[in-house]
């Protein structure tokens, strides 16, 4: 995050603009800019969303991640799928540190025909010949148990995991549902151990 500052601090300076300019304009909480130029704080989601509603000309995938030209119109639309490039999800029962990634769509892609809610990028290969390390995967929510097809791809988000798999709900215990991947051994976990739920509508490279 200190790196993003430090990049909008740049744009602030090529557009002479002072922190309480900043502030005023964006709506942001009295003190945030200085604090956050003093490493005291960082420049949250929110923060960062509302810095690029009001400055349009600000090239999004420049101020996340330092690539591209710091001017542009790099910025998601409204009709593309958000895309968190450095959100990985795991084809594999792999811990990810939630802590080193940057939570943040750096854009959105537009995939004719699809749809869908979020798109990550893929690590791992216990889901291959199908979904390959390096794959990019679109998800759907799913709010309703009654609608888990075993021959669907699901994104399981855990407290620990997010991880890809076909799920199957135990015929003895309604509340075990039993992670199938085609490389790696079936292994259960309880419902309420998921905390967010969504089937794969997607997967693939983008060409």
């Amino acid at each position: 995050m200190r790196d993003i500052f430090a990049r909008f601090d740049k744009y602030m300076n090529y557009k002479h603009l002072n922190d309480n300019q900043v502030t005023v304009q964006c709506g942001l909480a009295v003190g945030l800019i200085g604090q956050a130029r003093k490493g005291k704080s960082d420049l949250g989601k929110k923060t960062i969303d509302k810095i690029l509603t009001v400055y349009q000309d600000l090239n999004r995938i420049w101020l996340l991640t330092g690539e591209g030209d710091m001017l542009g119109t790099s910025k998601p639309t409204t009709s593309g799928i958000p895309y968190y490039k450095d959100i990985p999800v795991s084809a594999g029962k792999t811990e990810l540190q939630d802590g080193e990634s940057n939570e943040i769509a750096i854009g959105s892609i537009n995939i004719g025909g699809i749809t869908g809610k979020y798109a990550f990028p893929v690590i791992g290969c216990s889901m291959e010949p199908v979904i390959h390390a390096g794959d990019i995967i679109v998800v759907d929510e799913v709010n309703r148990w009654d609608r888990i097809d075993p021959d669907k791809i699901y994104l399981i988000i855990t407290k620990d995991d997010r991880m890809i798999k076909r799920l199957e709900i135990d015929d003895e215990d309604t509340q075990k549902i039993w992670c199938i991947s085609n490389n790696y051994k079936r292994f259960s976990i309880n419902k309420s151990e998921i905390l967010k739920l969504f089937r794969v509508t997607f997967c693939g490279r983008l060409v």
